[in-house]
Parts: C-alpha cells; sequence; structure tokens
C-alpha cells in the first residue's frame, strides 16, 4: 500500500469518505473549509460506527438497528471486530475535527483533516463490495466501479442477494455485510450507483442518505436483514482482481525500475489513467495508457500522438504535455505531470456556481492560454471544465489536445473519425460541420463562464439573456464569445481577456427564506410573525435577490404573500422581487442545499425554523429561528434573524 496519504484518501478509501474528503479540498473560502471539514470529519465517524455496529449485531445475533454513530462504540462487541482496527475505537482527532470531543483543531482544517484521517487508513486496506448476477461489483474511491465475473456458490444468491453491500479484505475474503445500516442501489442505465446510509427509524422504517453528498436526496424503506461476518471461498485471481483491477498496472507495483504505482484514478473513454511517481525525483505523475491488454492498438493511438504532437507545440507553462515512454513489459504508456487539486468540473460539482470575481479570474487565465495555443496555430477543440484542471497553487492547466486541430495550410477538415468537440460547448458552426478555428474556442470558453455565473450552457446571445443568475456586468463579453457569426465574435483570446478583465462587478448579496414556522405560523391560517413587514422590508433593502425556499408550493407560496400584503403585514414590492426555488423533497431529498438558488454559497445564507432540513455542510449558512406557532406569546425571532444576518455579511 502507498505511504501517499492524500492519494489514499481521495481514492482509496471508502466512498462516502472520499467523496466528503475531495469536497472540503475544493471549499473556495476559508469558512467553507472549515465547515466542510468538520461535515468530513463526521461522515468518517459515521462510516466507522456503522462497521463497529454490524460487528456488534453480528456478535449478538440480533439488537436494534440505530442511525450509526460514535455511541455505537459504547456497546460491547464479542467477538473482535471485522477490521481488527476497530477495536482501537475512533481517534480521538477525528472526534475533536468532527465537534463531538472539545479540543484544539489546528488552523489549517484540511491538514487536521487529513491528519485524522492517517489514524485510519487502515480503510484503505479494504473494499466495498455489492454482489450481482454475473459477480461482484467493486466500488473503488469515488468514480470507478468494474464487476468481476465468477460463477456463484450453491446456496450463495440466498445467502447474498442482489444488492448485498459488503466491506470485504481482497487478501482474505472476509466481509462484513452492511445491510439494514447501508444499503446499494444502481439503475441500469446509471454509470454509477449509490450507497445509502441509514440517518433516522421511524419504527421499521429507515431513512437513508447518500453519505459524503451534501444535499443528497433520502430513500425510505423497511429496515430489513441484519449485518453479519463471514468469509468467502473466493479464487485467488478474484481477490486481486477485487484489490486492483485486471489491467496494465497493480496497485503498488514497481514497474521497471523507474516507477512506483499508486493505482488507477480514472476510467475514461480513450485511456486509464495511473497515479504514479519517479523513483529517481519522487516527483508524482501519471501514466495513461492506450493499449489493449494483448498490446495491440487500437483507435485510441492517435489520439495520443496527436496530443503529445500538438500540446508540445505550444509553448505555455500552463499546457499539460504528455510524454511518450516505452516500458519493459508494458508497452508504450505516456507520462504526464500530476495535477492534484482536480477539475474546474469537480468544483462546480462541489459548489454550484462560482463567485463572479472567481469566475472571471479563471475565465481570463484560461483565454491567456488559449492564446499561445493560437499563436503556435493549434485549436484547443474540447475546451470545458473537465479539461481545466488546478495546481496545488490554484494555478491553471489545460489538458486533452487530443482531438486538437492546427491551423494552416490544408488544415482545413477534420482527422477521419475525430469527434467535432462535447456536446454543449461546441460552437454552432463546428455543429453545423465547419472546421474549428481560434474563434471557436473563444465561444467555448465563453459558455465555460457562462456555466461558472449560472450553471447553464447557453448556446446564443438570445438563451443568455434569458439567465438570471448572470451578472449584466458580463452580457457585452458573453454575447460577443457566443455570437453566431464567428466574425462577430473577440478577434483573438488575447483581446477576450482584455476585454474580461476590464469588466468591474458587484457580486449580488441574496438572502433565502423559509415561509411556515418562519414568517407565518402554517400557510391556511396565515398569521404573521411580529416584525414581519420591518424584516422584509430590511431584506428589500440589503439583498439583490430574495429566494423563497419552503415545502409550500409555489401557488400557495403566492397565495399566503398575497394575503399578507392586502393586510399591510409585508411592502408591496416583495410580491415581484422573490425568487421561487423549486424543490420536491420527496423526489430531490428532505435539505434545501443552497446550491439550488444557483447563487455563490458565500453569498447566500438561509433563515429557517427547521435543523431537519439544513445540509450538514451548509449549517454554517443558517440563521436559525424559533419556531413561529404560539401566535398570542411575544416573538422576537425576526428582529435576532437581523441582527445575525448583519453579521453574517459584515453589514453596518
Amino acid at each position: 500500500m502507498t505511504d501517499d496519504l492524500d492519494f489514499l484518501i481521495r481514492y482509496r478509501f471508502p466512498r462516502p469518505i472520499s467523496r466528503a474528503y475531495e469536497s472540503t479540498c475544493f471549499a473556495l473560502d476559508q469558512e467553507e473549509v472549515v465547515q466542510r471539514g468538520t461535515w468530513s470529519a463526521n461522515v468518517a465517524v459515521r462510516f466507522l460506527a456503522m462497521l463497529y455496529q454490524g460487528c456488534v449485531l453480528d456478535s449478538q445475533g440480533r439488537g436494534p438497528v440505530n442511525p450509526p454513530s460514535h455511541h455505537d462504540f459504547k456497546r460491547p462487541c464479542v467477538n473482535d471486530p471485522f477490521p481488527r482496527e476497530l477495536g482501537a475505537r475512533i481517534p480521538t482527532p477525528l472526534l475533536i475535527l468532527s465537534g463531538i470531543y472539545e479540543g484544539q483543531k489546528g488552523p489549517d482544517t484540511r491538514e487536521a483533516l487529513m491528519e485524522s484521517l492517517r489514524e485510519v487508513d487502515f480503510l484503505a486496506r479494504y473494499r466495498l463490495v455489492t454482489c450481482e448476477p454475473r459477480g461482484l461489483r467493486v466500488l473503488l474511491g469515488p468514480r470507478i466501479e468494474y464487476v468481476i465475473p465468477f460463477e456463484h456458490p450453491p446456496g450463495f444468491v440466498e445467502t447474498m442477494p442482489q444488492g448485498t453491500i459488503m466491506l470485504m479484505d481482497p487478501s482474505n475474503g472476509r466481509f462484513l455485510v452492511l445491510n439494514p445500516l447501508a444499503f446499494w442501489y444502481r439503475h441500469p442505465r446509471d454509470s454509477f450507483g449509490h450507497l445509502y446510509v441509514l440517518r433516522r427509524v421511524e419504527g421499521s422504517t429507515g431513512h437513508y442518505i447518500e453519505d459524503g453528498i451534501a444535499g443528497s436526496p433520502s430513500i425510505i424503506r423497511e429496515i430489513q436483514g441484519i449485518p453479519r461476518c463471514g468469509v468467502l471461498a473466493l479464487p485467488p485471481d478474484v481477490l486481486d482482481r477485487m484489490y486492483s483491477p485486471s489491467l496494465r498496472f497493480k496497485d503498488g507495483q514497481v514497474i521497471d525500475g523507474r516507477y512506483r504505482i499508486n493505482g488507477l484514478i480514472w476510467r475514461g473513454g480513450a485511456s486509464d489513467i495511473f497515479a504514479a511517481r519517479r523513483l529517481d525525483t519522487e516527483g508524482r505523475i501519471v501514466l495513461k495508457t492506450y493499449e489493449s491488454d494483448e498490446g495491440r492498438f487500437d483507435a485510441n493511438y492517435w489520439h495520443f500522438i496527436n496530443e503529445e504532437r500538438l500540446s508540445a507545440s505550444v509553448n505555455h507553462v500552463s499546457v499539460v504535455k504528455p510524454i511518450k515512454v516505452v516500458i519493459e513489459g508494458c508497452g508504450i504508456v505516456y507520462e504526464q505531470r500530476y495535477i492534484p487539486r482536480g477539475s474546474l468540473q469537480d468544483l462546480l460539482d462541489a459548489n454550484g456556481v462560482l463567485i463572479p470575481g472567481i469566475a472571471q479570474d479563471i475565465a481570463a487565465r484560461l483565454l491567456d492560454i488559449l492564446h499561445d495555443c493560437h499563436t503556435s496555430s493549434v485549436v484547443h477543440n474540447d475546451v470545458k471544465p473537465d479539461n481545466i484542471l488546478f495546481d496545488d497553487d490554484r494555478s491553471l492547466r489545460l489538458i486533452d489536445f487530443g482531438i486538437a486541430q492546427e491551423i494552416g495550410p490544408g488544415s482545413d477538415r477534420l482527422r477521419h473519425g475525430s469527434p467535432p468537440g462535447s456536446r454543449g460547448y461546441m460552437a454552432p458552426e463546428i455543429i453545423r460541420g465547419g472546421f474549428p478555428s481560434f474563434r471557436s474556442d473563444i465561444f467555448s470558453a465563453g459558455v465555460v463562464l457562462a456555466q461558472m455565473l449560472s450553471a447553464r450552457l447557453p448556446v446564443s446571445p438570445e438563451e443568455l439573456r434569458t439567465i438570471r443568475g448572470i451578472p449584466v456586468e458580463f452580457m457585452d463579453f458573453l454575447e460577443k464569445c457566443l455570437a453566431a457569426d464567428p466574425n462577430e465574435r473577440f478577434d483573438s483570446a488575447l483581446e477576450a481577456a482584455a476585454f474580461l478583465r476590464n469588466v468591474g462587478v458587484r457580486p449580488a448579496r441574496c438572502i433565502t427564506l423559509d415561509i411556515e414556522g418562519t414568517l407565518v405560523n402554517n400557510s391556511y391560517e396565515i398569521h404573521p410573525r411580529p416584525g414581519l413587514h420591518d424584516f422584509i422590508t430590511f431584506c428589500l433593502d440589503n439583498f439583490e435577490r430574495v429566494f423563497i425556499y419552503t415545502t409550500v408550493e409555489e401557488p400557495v407560496a403566492a397565495k399566503v404573500f398575497s394575503h399578507l400584503a392586502g393586510q399591510g403585514a409585508l411592502p408591496e414590492p416583495f410580491l415581484t422581487r422573490y425568487e421561487y426555488v423549486s424543490w420536491d423533497p420527496r423526489a430531490q431529498g428532505p435539505f434545501k442545499d443552497l446550491r439550488r438558488c444557483l447563487i455563490p454559497l458565500e453569498l447566500n445564507c438561509i433563515v429557517d425554523d427547521s435543523p431537519l432540513v439544513i445540509p450538514e455542510d451548509q449549517t454554517h449558512r443558517w440563521v436559525q429561528v424559533r419556531e413561529y406557532n404560539e401566535i398570542r406569546t411575544p416573538d422576537r425571532g425576526l428582529y435576532l434573524a437581523m441582527e445575525e444576518i448583519r453579521m453574517k455579511f459584515a453589514m453596518p
């Protein structure tokens, strides 16, 4: 097992922990880092508690099933727990970081989280495995799944029905069934499945969420089964593939005296990507493969040849350039610098939309890189968030020149079999069959900026104008980028970058409000909370956008506000200013994830009376008011909320 702790946590820890850890790595300001670090520590505590409770229930052969928590470790386990390291209980640093124990957390939350998880690094030796009719599906880190086919022995399907989720030791086949503390579901058309962890029990019914994913939808189902430990007599080749996929390289392998393989981190349409270290310099790299297991060249060969040749012709430090390497016994691979902080798409997945200043800076730096590509007669042709990476110092890196094109005489048509680009980011002339140009790259860069600001992929200036979340200051720039006629776009990426840097924008501060129990007692009696008119006036005066986020359906909400305005309990302008957030708790889960407002988290907060609807990673964006239902009781909830809102936004 590698000693690279960041690799282990991100790519080999069980999925709930690895996903929460990545979310912490993508936090954009210190307040977000602290909150997500606390949440990630709690995800890890719950996972460890789930394992321990499973061992306790197995040793007792019965007992009540409870939502996993640190209290599980107070229960005696008759047998040695599995894994045995659980006998040491939850490490104190993890309990401190989660807020369960009091103690000094340290100034660097990310570093504290990594070091607290170091004490449970034994988890990286085990695999989460689900049972399927054709074999065992292995969940490797946050985004790799693969099936190991094998013939089920007699009675296996009866004891391990489809969907059974287990923690397994690939060294000996020992397992712990996690149902019903967790359950696994994957739709046949989905690439990845979902691991749901028990969070609440009501009689014989369990409420489950996909732990490690903020604002996860919940699923309600009957609690059935009981965890149990055992050993599966699996063939050695199945155990080997459970630990490391049957691909070119295996976890921990040293090859050609040059590289130490950490392990597979991505399976793409064109290649498998492995994290590794050079033994001569200890530098972190990735190795990309494109050959089949038998060593035959396939169609992806030309993709890599193109990427190596065209990226090498661009003289810019931010262009990631793969280098062809011949490894004895392993054939040809490409060595490439390891970019540790993930992609822009990862950043958007973790944060929703970005603060305008951050989006503006990223887009301007992207255009700088594209300008150097264009002056080197190279059109990238696949500009999208997946191909924009961040280094440790937050500097930008542009990857994947596999479908890039040269600009010059005789290069006026696409290579046979080469895709024209990525759906949603292609300029209209490319969709019509035209040849890529530097202006089509500028179009794609404009789409990326719009996506960072609004989570939308506009295809024209007309569609752009319908998107409320894009600050008006960016409209001139984006309309020019997205012009249907390429000649109406910027003359160069350098000109576009200069124009963008001169855009001045003031972030729009926002507030989000609940209705029942917060502004009124309920939606049918509609008694306004004391101070409602003053509070709504305060919101209208101090916030550019006011959202309503409630279980009350939109027509009913409109009726409530119309009634209150008619009584004079709230100002008339509110009726045309508020924006209703579409949310179906049954389909989207019970949490009011502020990302659905499509406003940067740092610029928004929610006023609500219920702690049950606030996602764990967003409690710092919550202004709590006491539930309003005693209409004859003196109440200062909204006045206290105004004071807390002023402090959150540093308002005078």
